[in-house]
C-alpha cells in the first residue's frame, strides 16, 4: 500500500497550523480587497468605469468572507489581531497561543 503524498505535507504542530491558516486567510483578504480597489481606481479614467464606491464595499465584504472561509476551519478565522485581543480580554478563549498576544501588544504600544 502506498503512502498518501499529501500526508507528508501536513503540519502537525497546532500553533504552526493556526499561524499558517491566519497567514493564508489574511493573504486572501488583502488580495481580494486590494484587487477590487485597484480595479475601481484603474478603470476610473475610462469612458465606461468598471466600478464605484459600492463595488469596493461589496469587494471587501467578499474578501472578508473568503478569508474567514479559508482560515475558519483551522484557527477560528480571527484574521484581525484585534479580534484575538478582544476574545482574550473578555476571557472567551484561553490557551498557549494567547501567550504570544503580549508580544503583539508590546509591538503595538511602541
Amino acid at each position: 500500500m502506498k503512502a498518501n503524498p499529501v500526508s507528508a505535507l501536513r503540519v502537525r504542530n497546532t500553533v504552526a497550523r493556526e499561524f499558517l491558516a491566519e497567514f493564508v486567510g489574511t493573504m486572501v483578504l488583502i488580495a481580494f480587497g486590494d484587487g477590487v480597489v485597484a480595479q475601481v481606481v484603474l478603470s476610473d479614467g475610462l469612458q465606461d468605469p468598471k466600478g464605484s464606491f459600492f463595488t469596493i464595499n461589496w469587494g471587501w465584504g467578499v474578501a472578508v468572507t473568503m478569508g474567514a472561509l479559508v482560515a475558519g476551519g483551522v484557527s477560528g478565522a480571527h484574521i484581525n489581531p484585534a479580534v484575538t485581543l478582544a476574545l482574550a480580554i473578555v476571557g472567551k478563549k484561553r490557551g498557549k497561543k494567547y501567550v504570544f498576544l503580549s508580544s503583539y501588544i508590546r509591538t503595538r504600544a511602541t
